[in-house]
């Protein structure tokens, strides 16, 4: 129970030390979104996400629901323009990350839409030194599973060969994909809310629940293998 609150101490002083260099929310720059957004992972997010995202060319710029088996994905070989496709309820953003963040997801527009913090500036420079290692071979080993993958790499932390995050922040929602009352529920009460606060026009939640009815399984893999990722990189589990 003392290194619990410990290690809760330290989140908190490292939180507020995050706010003191250079971290800034804001209005979202393209104004309030509610629905579907898919956002390109940068090489640090590939790194961390890459074998839960699927290629671009599934998401938002087309209509086919992606058939990518990550079981079947090696380490390290992802699509350049492997993406996050995911449910969203916001009218802010990420503006400006602190010294010892980095973002993973994100585009021209809204460049933080997953962000990973370190406990040090070195620690992040060690991890970003450490992805621009890896590079994609036509023949490494392998995979077994998404979680594999993870965890071989957080065993490498413990072995002090590279520093993870201590927290990752994602502008999206998962929780939005539950089977039980995210989707139908959850999101679309969200959605009816920032319509009542005119954040968004009326005919928003029709359109955004007709997206995530049709675009299900994509929206679904992607927020379950963002959350189980973060979890194995945090070591929840």
């Amino acid at each position: 129970r003392n290194n619990n609150n410990n290690n809760n101490q330290n989140s908190i002083e490292n939180a507020r030390t995050c706010c003191n260099r250079g971290g800034e929310a804001a209005k979202c720059s393209i104004g309030p979104i509610a629905g579907r957004k898919s956002f390109p992972l940068t090489a640090e997010g590939k790194f961390l996400f890459g074998n839960t995202a699927s290629s671009s060319s599934n998401h938002s710029d087309n209509n086919n629901i992606s058939s990518l088996d990550e079981n079947k994905t090696t380490i390290h070989q992802l699509p350049r323009d492997a993406c996050l496709e995911m449910l969203y309820t916001r009218g802010d953003m990420v503006q400006s990350l602190p010294s010892v963040g980095i973002a993973l997801c994100g585009d021209e527009e809204l460049a933080n839409e997953a962000c990973a913090y370190f406990a040090s500036e070195e620690d992040l420079l060690q991890f970003r030194i450490h992805v621009t290692k890896q590079q994609p071979t036509e023949d490494s080993q392998l995979a077994t599973s998404l979680r594999d993958g993870i965890v071989s790499r957080k065993r490498m932390s413990n072995d002090g060969k590279i520093a993870l995050p201590y927290a990752i922040t994602l502008q999206a929602h998962p929780e939005f994909m539950s089977p039980t009352t995210g989707c139908k529920e959850t999101f679309i009460n969200c959605v009816d809310a920032m319509v009542g606060h005119g954040a968004i026009c009326h005919d928003s939640p029709k359109l955004a629940l007709e997206e995530a009815n049709l675009y299900h399984d994509t929206l679904l893999r992607d927020s379950l293998d963002a959350a189980v990722s973060t979890g194995v990189i945090l070591g929840w589990f």
